[in-house]
């Protein structure tokens, strides 16, 4: 099936799945979103971002509209390009990703409204495997609408392509769709209530798909200058195409903490129950989130986060799996022009049974570290030269990868 009938009929299901759970009354937050030939894996902490830099103007004005046009390149030997020990596929892989952004805002201090729209579409192609040359898809946009004590928010995000994805041991076709709803209200200087409503959709068009649906809730107060807690609750439904579906609650509580400019902590904590139409028992675990951030000088970041959660194998459709890991990164600016940075992540997965008589896949053991070297060639020009390893000491889909390449980038 090409990629155009394929987003019929994901739209279709889109349509009949939106009646269908809409009369339920049950709607859940989620983005979903591929990489260009990086291994998708469960989803990492949200690392606190440094201070955002003061918006720069786009490459020309289409009304009230910026317009900012980026692009990269490179080239790699990946020695595993289906992410199996047995038959083992290496190739030279040659990438271009042209992007862009369109945005438009108009924000003050009692308020405002914004607008960005991007889409950023990969184009591989293979030296020897040519009947693996594609084109991956990814756009996303978001709309805030903010008054003096209410602010809303609206995101949307679509993606498509065939990557390397650790759950199902090879290169897959995989389609996700994440739309988000929230809204927070101020009742006071310290007191605020978020309400978060969205779905997240994965769908690999020659297996399953799944659709999560939830309702996030936080009552937040803030304590001092640079603390907030808030206590939360979740309501989540997910509908598992041709399988049992499941609900899940999550009671969960929440701290943001500034501790000076160089520090930056996030952290949740809860509880998830699950409970399963397919016969087996309820389950109670529990989950976390934490990130934090140290910049001990301006030129060197240190990053940290730990997680555990739960997740719904879209390509199984009766399991799910419970992913328990650390990731950590280091980042050094050296003199103006040069940057040095690691990424290092391990996680462990364990798969369960969401109905009497399912088979389990096991367990998976990923680690994955990528050094990488950039050098700034013109202000808005970098260039630079990049490793991965990965490896998954997995009970039934064993892997061990190697990627080496060269990068350029460019973006107004």
């Amino acid at each position: 099936m090409d990629l155009t009938n394929r987003m019929r009929t994901f739209a279709g299901k889109i349509v009949h799945g939106s009646l269908k759970t809409l009369a339920a009354g049950v709607i859940a937050l989620g983005i979903g979103s591929v990489g260009a030939q990086e291994l998708v894996m469960p989803p990492t902490p949200e690392v606190p971002p440094p201070a955002p830099a003061a918006p720069r103007e786009g490459l020309f004005r289409l009304g009230s509209f910026e317009f900012s046009p980026r692009a990269s390149a490179s080239v790699s030997y990946d020695d595993n390009i289906f992410i199996r020990d047995t038959d083992k596929v290496d190739d030279v892989v040659w990438a271009l990703r042209p992007g862009f952004t369109i945005a438009s805002s108009d924000l003050t201090t009692n308020g405002g409204k914004s607008l960005t729209i991007s889409y950023d579409p990969s184009f591989l192609i293979y030296t020897d495997q040519t009947d693996r040359n594609t084109i991956n898809h990814a756009a996303a946009l978001s709309a805030s609408l903010a008054f003096t004590k209410l602010s809303l928010g609206l995101s949307q995000t679509v993606s498509a392509g065939t990557d390397p994805v650790v759950e199902t041991g090879t290169r897959t076709d995989r389609l996700a769709l994440g739309t988000a709803l929230n809204a927070r209200y101020a009742f006071g200087e310290k007191l605020s209530a978020e309400v978060n409503f969205g779905l997240d959709i994965t769908d690999y068009p020659d297996r399953y798909n799944s659709w999560d649906w939830s309702n996030r809730d936080w009552l937040n107060y803030q304590y001092s200058s640079r603390l907030n807690v808030g206590v939360g609750l979740t309501l989540g439904y997910i509908d598992m195409e041709g399988f049992p579906d499941q609900n899940y609650e999550d009671l969960l509580l929440r701290a943001i903490y500034s501790a000076s400019e160089k520090l930056d902590v996030n952290a949740t904590v809860g509880l998830d129950w699950r409970q399963y139409r397919g016969g087996v028992d309820d389950t109670l675990a529990p989950i976390w989130d934490v990130a934090a951030v140290y910049r001990p000088q301006e030129r060197t970041t240190l990053s940290l986060g730990l997680f555990q959660r739960y997740y719904s194998s879209a390509y199984y459709g009766n399991q799910n799996y419970l992913s328990a890991g650390v990731n950590v990164g280091v980042r050094q600016e050296l003199l103006t022009r040069y940057v040095f940075s690691v990424t290092a992540r391990y996680y462990h997965s364990d798969y369960e049974a969401t109905a009497v008589g399912a088979g389990t896949r096991g367990t998976d053991d990923v680690f994955l570290v990528s050094p990488q070297f950039e050098v700034q060639l013109k202000e808005r020009w970098t260039a630079g030269v990049f490793y991965e390893f990965s490896h998954n000491a997995s009970d039934d889909r064993p892997f061990t990868r190697n990627r080496v390449g060269l990068e350029t980038r460019w973006a107004y």
